[in-house]
């Protein structure tokens, strides 16, 4: 058991490749290039490179701005709509409510409703003959309507 590392590892000599140095078969030796290459001049932009660009640019920049003023109007449009939902049921809410007023005042302003009331939750009578009193007035005390 002690001998298994020292016999895992056999090396047969004379197993290595032979040396053909000066063989007529060997390709001579290149020693790598390492001279830097050299970039090439940038050439000049023509006028019509630069007009190009410009338009280009312009062109983006007016994209933009349409776009963003696109989406500002669209934006307090969509604030306006909403402003104007929450108005009318305002409105909508107050005419309801004035038409319930309108209602029980013209419920309440019944001849018989309001005799009924009298005697109900005031505890009031009519007069009697005795206790009724007339009075003569003038005609320029008074206007006439319908004459």
């Amino acid at each position: 058991m002690a001998d298994y590392p020292y016999n895992r590892y056999n090396y047969q000599y004379g197993s290595e490749a032979p040396n053909y140095g000066d063989s007529p078969y060997r390709l001579p030796e290149k020693k790598p290039d390492f001279t830097p290459l050299k970039r090439p001049a940038p050439q000049k932009r023509s006028k019509e490179d630069i007009i190009f660009g410009c338009k280009m640019t312009v062109c983006g920049l007016v994209l933009f701005v349409g776009a963003f003023c696109f989406v500002s109007v669209t934006s307090s449009l969509s604030i306006k709509q909403r402003e104007l939902k929450l108005v009318n049921t305002e409105i909508r809410e107050t005419q309801s409510a004035i038409n319930s007023v309108q209602a029980t005042i013209a419920a309440n302003l019944n001849l018989e409703h309001i005799q009924e009331v009298a005697k109900d939750q005031l505890n009031m009578s009519e007069p009697l003959p005795h206790q009724v009193v007339y009075l003569s007035l003038a005609q320029e005390s008074y206007t006439v309507y319908d004459e």
